[in-house]
């Protein structure tokens, strides 16, 4: 009973663990069995003295045993593609580890693998929707739907799978599908940022700058995010007393210098320009964004520093 019980939290009879060799599930029970044995040790070492040696013998082996055993498992944590190989090499028919395992092939490039592995996790576990979900960013138009649409199906409730689709949707030129898809990710998770800025790219005028607005106010720090807001701007703001307000909003920083000495209209477009390339000093799309607005001024200098910066 007692070797028995400290192990039932990791034996996922009574709640799912949330992983597959669940080692850190495992910590605590080991010491209850550590404790076990060295008790079981201290007893038998008083109660039969003839056979002291005998324990020390397995002792000795025990530890000994324990640190190959350790060595062995060390190698497993070399990298990433060692642990996951050696998970799949433990559990060949865990359709979590196939999935794991194609993960780590699609970021690597390979994604004729990667779909062989998940097309694997898929038969093992039919309704697993993350499987279904990645697979359909590696397959053609007609099956990436399908495996959308089925990890849809299998989990209401996930966010990638309706975002993946709706852009899917939106490159087979589907718009009001695209649109209806983005809908129900925002309202799944009215956070998700990457979702707003399909739903701007297809809106037009205003609507398009708030949600670009809004896309910033999720993602403050993300450079893309800022430069496209920062081209719409450029494209679209006129409004005088919009940039006189910008301008009390600029840093001091020399870059937002550089802004008050050219006309309003480009002011706003600038500040998001430079906010970007504060964050990401090397980002293209914002290095080139100022460019055009300072060669349309006519600050060739300015230019020319930028570009040999």
């Amino acid at each position: 009973m007692f070797l028995v019980l400290p192990f039932l939290p990791a034996s996922n009879l009574f709640v799912t663990v949330g992983f597959v060799v669940a080692e850190r599930v495992l910590y605590t029970p080991s010491v209850g069995w550590i404790i076990l044995i060295v008790y079981g040790m201290q007893v038998s070492w008083t109660a039969v003295p003839r056979r002291k040696s005998w324990i020390t013998t397995g002792v000795v082996l025990l530890f000994v045993l324990g640190c190959f055993r350790t060595v062995l498992r060390n190698n497993d944590w070399t990298s990433r593609e060692t642990l996951i190989k050696a998970g799949l090499r433990s559990l060949p028919y865990n359709a979590k580890m196939h999935y794991n395992f194609a993960n780590f092939l699609k970021d690597t490039s390979q994604p004729n693998l990667a779909v062989h592995h998940y097309q694997l996790a898929l038969w093992l576990w039919p309704g697993y929707a993350s499987a279904h979900n990645n697979l359909g960013t590696l397959t053609i138009d007609d099956q990436a739907e399908y495996h959308f649409l089925a990890a849809i199906n299998a989990q209401p409730g996930h966010v990638n799978a309706h975002y993946n689709l709706g852009r899917l949707y939106r490159r087979t030129n589907r718009t009001e599908q695209c649109i209806e898809m983005l809908r129900r990710c925002v309202s799944l998770d009215p956070a998700y940022a990457p979702a707003f800025r399909v739903l701007a790219r297809i809106a037009t005028g205003p609507a398009t700058g708030e949600l670009l607005r809004h896309v910033i106010h999720l993602q403050p720090r993300n450079p893309d995010a800022l430069a496209e807001y920062a081209y719409w701007l450029y494209k679209n703001v006129t409004c005088c007393y919009q940039a006189v307000r910008m301008i009390a909003t600029l840093n001091l920083h020399s870059r937002h210098k550089l802004a008050s000495s050219l006309s309003g209209k480009w002011l706003p477009s600038l500040r998001y320009y430079f906010n970007a390339m504060e964050i990401f000093p090397s980002h293209k799309p914002s290095l080139i964004g100022t460019l055009r607005i300072l060669r349309s001024r006519g600050q060739w200098s300015r230019v020319h520093q930028l570009i040999i910066r």
